[in-house]
């Protein structure tokens, strides 16, 4: 890992084998996921563990967590140390503590932090480099050279956060999942497709690896591959090796939805991602919500509005319950 030597991070990465943190009756422990990356110098990346808090009898299904381009810290400064229990993004942590809760090892994937070099990245930066640095959405300061890809280098990420996950006696490798949040949800329809996003020839079996996954809001658009879901010529083929659930805001100005749902009708009537089919794609829009409708709180909602009403906070209630529920249905079966 190359980092500069007036980085705060740098404290951080020496941490990250630390001993695990009590966070109730889970833990939470900082982990290095390994990963070939030549463009930032890094041979691992960071990420955090949500487990139980005993080792389990059995080993346990588990969960994938990519984070969207603002990354786990919402945007802000990575503390200095591992902090006792992470202070991430709401809808990161509120799913790794409810998958914890719930049975599952969750992996929270950091695609930034460890590629963070300030000797690099203070040639055209200024103020707080670090976060500069962790916010990726907007930033059009962070040379393109240096932004970490989201079709390419994260999407490498996620595939190896699962052999990470594999190579546990912990954990079931049979059954994880996959969850991912708008760059993060772009980053997993790459390893999710049946195809690479620049062919139409298949995968090899192989590469089919996670058993499931729940998507938020990610962009569809031409840049993501596999076609262009607005055009007659080259139309979309995309579609997912393995059940999967895709929700959107019908009000989000960010991605918008309108791309997914050409490439969803695309995936069900021309490549049968059907119920049954062992790859359906359950695709739900919600009226009345925006970009990010999940992260309007972190404590675990105990309902569904019934009635529905069109906002954030109900679209956020009714993902949230219906998400863990096709966990439990496709990794506990």
């Amino acid at each position: 890992m190359k980092l500069g030597a007036r980085t705060p991070l740098a404290v951080l990465v020496g941490l990250l084998a630390a001993t695990p943190f009590l966070a109730g009756a889970r833990t939470v422990v900082p982990v290095q996921i390994p990963v070939n990356d030549p463009v930032h110098h890094v041979t691992s990346i960071s990420g955090w563990l949500y487990g139980p808090d005993q080792p389990p009898s059995s080993p346990l299904p588990a969960v994938v967590l990519a984070h969207g381009c603002s990354g786990i810290w919402s945007g802000s400064t990575p503390p200095t140390t591992p902090p006792a229990v992470p202070n991430l993004q709401n809808q990161i942590e509120k799913w790794a503590m409810k998958l914890a809760d719930t049975g599952y090892y969750a992996l929270v994937v950091d695609s930034f932090t460890s590629r963070f070099d300030a000797a690099r990245l203070d040639v055209y930066l200024d103020g707080d480099l670090a976060s500069a640095w962790q916010n990726q959405c907007s930033n059009t300061t962070i040379h393109a050279d240096d932004m970490v890809d989201k079709y390419t280098t994260r999407a490498n990420d996620i595939h190896a956060a699962y052999q990470f996950l594999a190579l546990r006696d912990d954990v079931d490798a049979i059954n994880v999942g996959l969850m991912g949040w708008s760059a993060g949800a772009e980053a997993s329809m790459i390893e999710l497709g049946m195809t690479p996003r620049d062919s139409k020839l298949l995968k090899p079996q192989s590469e089919y690896v996670y058993k499931t996954a729940v998507l938020f809001y990610p962009g569809c658009g031409a840049s993501l591959g596999f076609g262009n879901p607005t055009s007659s010529t080259n139309p979309s083929w995309w579609r997912p090796y393995t059940d999967t659930r895709s929700q959107h805001g019908k009000m989000d100005t960010t991605v918008g939805w309108t791309n997914c749902d050409a490439r969803k009708a695309r995936a069900i009537d021309v490549y049968g991602a059907v119920g049954g089919s062992g790859r359906e794609l359950v695709f739900m829009a919600y009226d009345g919500a925006k970009h990010s409708f999940d992260g309007v709180s972190e404590t675990w909602p105990t309902s569904a509005c019934n009635p529905y009403v069109a906002g954030d906070s109900c679209a956020m209630r009714d993902a949230d319950i219906k998400s863990l529920q096709y966990f439990e249905d496709h990794l506990k079966q």
